[in-house]
């Protein structure tokens, strides 16, 4: 009889810490958001410009749903799709590639897309002092690329090339692999390697704010469009929760002057919603690749 209660007092226990650890993990549940939301964001430019890009997107969402929000930031785009996985970020702002992956193995739900982004684009540059104009001229030149896991600045351009059967480590002499954007402009720009993949949105922006001066660079190939960026959830978070986010997005209009800097700042005239659907031909060119399994 002591052994029997002994275990019955055991298995008591264990199913205590069990439930204390599942509390303790960072998944959340329930309908309504949670009391602090955390927001994590893609590394895609320098971590000073991601704060200054995103804390007006962070005020609003504050205010408007009347809750602590918190910008995480993190070092690589695999940090990001990881942190989701923990559920140490409730909403986040994933590239087209690394929302597949978290979709794929965490069940990631899409929530909005800005206006730009069902149709962006990737640009190859070249300093402007290059007298060549289309690919083929360099030929055996050295690439730079962003990061192994950025959709617009390596998967689709990469699958682009394969269309026209460039390999990118065959046709050029070296392939370079850039932590952000900014940073594969900067590399073009010191001459690590001739021409560099960005993003067409950064690139222009970089434009726009004097970080790249007019006529410093010229664009030598433009991708097809793909589907590209997206706002995701934790799918423990219920209809409820993902209804105020969304809303909190969808309400964003350039014709209201406090929106306007949100907006701006982000690249976007507004948000719409998505679906997974939007992502359908995205994922099977990384399935193709086996970047997801």
């Amino acid at each position: 009889m002591e052994r029997i209660a002994a275990q019955k007092l055991t298995f008591a226990i264990a199913a205590l810490l069990s439930l204390l650890l599942i509390g303790c993990s960072g998944k959340k549940t329930g309908e309504d958001l949670p009391p602090v939301l955390k927001i994590g964001v893609l590394p895609d430019e320098s971590r000073e410009k991601l704060a200054e890009r995103y804390e007006p997107l962070r005020r609003y969402l504050s205010e408007s749903l009347g809750l602590r929000c918190e910008l995480v930031f993190y070092e690589n785009y695999l940090a990001i799709v990881e942190a989701f996985g923990d559920g140490s970020i409730d909403l986040a702002y994933f590239g087209g590639l690394t929302f597949v992956q978290a979709m794929a193995a965490f069940d990631a739900v899409p929530l909005v897309m800005r206006d730009v982004d069902s149709r962006f684009t990737s640009y190859v540059v070249a300093r402007a002092d290059s007298t060549e104009t289309d690919l083929a001229g360099y030929k055996n030149s050295a690439i730079a690329f962003g990061s192994r896991l950025s959709t617009s600045g390596h998967l689709m351009p990469r699958y682009f090339l394969a269309e026209q059967d460039i390999t990118p480590e065959t046709f050029f002499s070296k392939v370079h692999y850039s932590a952000t954007h900014d940073a594969t402009v900067e590399g073009v720009r010191d001459g690590t390697a001739e021409i560099g993949v960005v993003n067409s949105l950064i690139f222009n922006s970089m434009v726009a704010d004097g970080r790249i001066e007019e006529g410093e660079f010229h664009i030598v190939w433009e991708t097809p469009p793909y589907s590209n960026y997206v706002w995701a959830v934790q799918p423990s978070l219920g209809k409820t929760g993902r209804k105020k986010l969304r809303d909190a997005f969808l309400a964003l209009s350039p014709s209201t002057e406090e929106h306007e800097e949100i907006l701006r700042n982000m690249g976007a005239g507004g948000f719409y919603p998505s679906t997974a659907a939007t992502f359908s031909e995205l994922n099977e060119i990384a399935l193709e690749m086996e970047l997801i399994q």
